[in-house]
């Protein structure tokens, strides 16, 4: 049995976490998936119904008889219940990096495995939470992430006109950046349409902004909050263009699913952003990059004239934009070497 504890809600920790449940359901072994946490509704269809609570008892109940627990959160109390009554399982820490506190730092010790989504996060384990001694019997990995979407190569734009779709999450770094970056679009392209795809709120001021924005755009300007990991590949079908203006990533995971869904992606240079991009039909902007307590990388959050510059000269230039989307990037490796990584971590092999 390998039991999945994670947070369960319209964030890229969840969908990192279902997309291995799903693999391990692929092989025909048992997992079970433990929403750490709020448990939100209406996420996927599949384990909307089948993920158990790990509040309270539950995290007790959720971990018994485990022999393997993925952890795509830290706590150092949740740890201690699922270990209690997963006698002798393996556990490993899939961090979500940049929710980790250094109050966190005992916690993270005491697992059995780690699995980061690069190479920079491997290192940050090893110099910094480990002090670079790596106690004996402990294994660290890196894995780059894979969507779990069946590839889409697009011929030509996907509606009459070229449709931009901009990702806004708690990690941009600020409503009124996303705002900014809208117009910029707007303004730089007549016949560009833009959809904000929210998974965060926006407060009060900015949804004032945002509709007087949207009212002087003559309805070119669209704004909708994601409600399921589904209705995200599906709206990702009816764009061209994916910008991410987040400042920072955990896994890379929107953009491995926006390649997949045949999007050209545009996001800063930073890993595992760069790292899920980089070869595929995308465009790097560089920025200036700061570091976190772990020395993991962000990109400072500054006015959003580099994304815009560079998603305007991408419209202006239909043909690279056209064979961005026909390019061959290889998801069919890139999603084998993921299952085949995990196959091996959990013993499916």
């Amino acid at each position: 049995m390998i039991v999945v504890l994670a947070p369960y809600g319209r964030n890229e920790v969840t969908a990192a976490a279902i997309r291995v449940a799903d693999l391990v359901l692929a092989t025909g072994a048992e997992v079970r998936f433990a929403a750490l946490g709020v448990r939100e509704t209406g996420i996927h269809p599949y384990w909307d119904t089948r993920v158990r609570s790990g509040r309270g008892d539950g995290l007790y109940r959720a971990a018994r008889g485990a022999h393997h627990c993925l952890w795509f959160a830290c706590s150092k109390a949740a740890y201690r219940k699922g270990s209690l009554v997963a006698n002798g399982a393996v556990h490993t820490l899939v961090p979500p990096w940049h929710s980790l506190r250094r109050c966190d730092l005992e916690a993270v010790t005491l697992f059995d495995r780690y699995v980061c989504p690069d190479a920079t996060g491997l290192q940050a384990l090893a110099n910094v939470v480990f002090a670079g001694n790596v106690p004996e019997g402990k294994s660290l990995s890196a894995q780059d992430w894979d969507s779990g979407l069946a590839h889409t190569r697009r011929a030509g734009l996907a509606g009459g006109v070229p449709r931009v779709l901009v990702y806004h999450d708690s990690e941009v770094g600020g409503d009124l950046l996303t705002l900014e970056l809208a117009g910029r679009l707007l303004d730089g392209a007549d016949d560009v349409g833009v959809t904000l795809l929210c998974a965060c709120t926006f407060d009060r001021r900015t949804r004032q902004r945002l509709r007087t924005l949207a009212d002087h755009r003559a309805g070119r300007l669209a704004c909708v909050y994601q409600r399921s990991l589904v209705g995200q590949v599906a709206l990702f079908g009816r764009h061209d263009v994916l910008v991410l203006p987040q400042a920072r990533s955990d896994y890379g995971l929107t953009a491995a699913r926006g390649l997949a869904c045949g999007l050209v992606v545009v996001c800063h240079d930073v890993p595992p952003l760069s790292n899920a991009v980089r070869g595929g039909p995308g465009h790097l902007v560089p920025c200036q990059v700061r570091a976190d307590w772990l020395g993991l990388a962000a990109a400072d959050p500054v006015a959003p004239a580099a994304l815009a510059d560079a998603v305007l000269g991408l419209l202006r230039d239909r043909a690279r934009l056209t064979a961005l989307q026909a390019f061959d990037w290889r998801p069919a490796q890139a999603a084998q070497a993921f299952e085949e990584f995990w196959r091996k971590h959990l013993g499916l092999v």
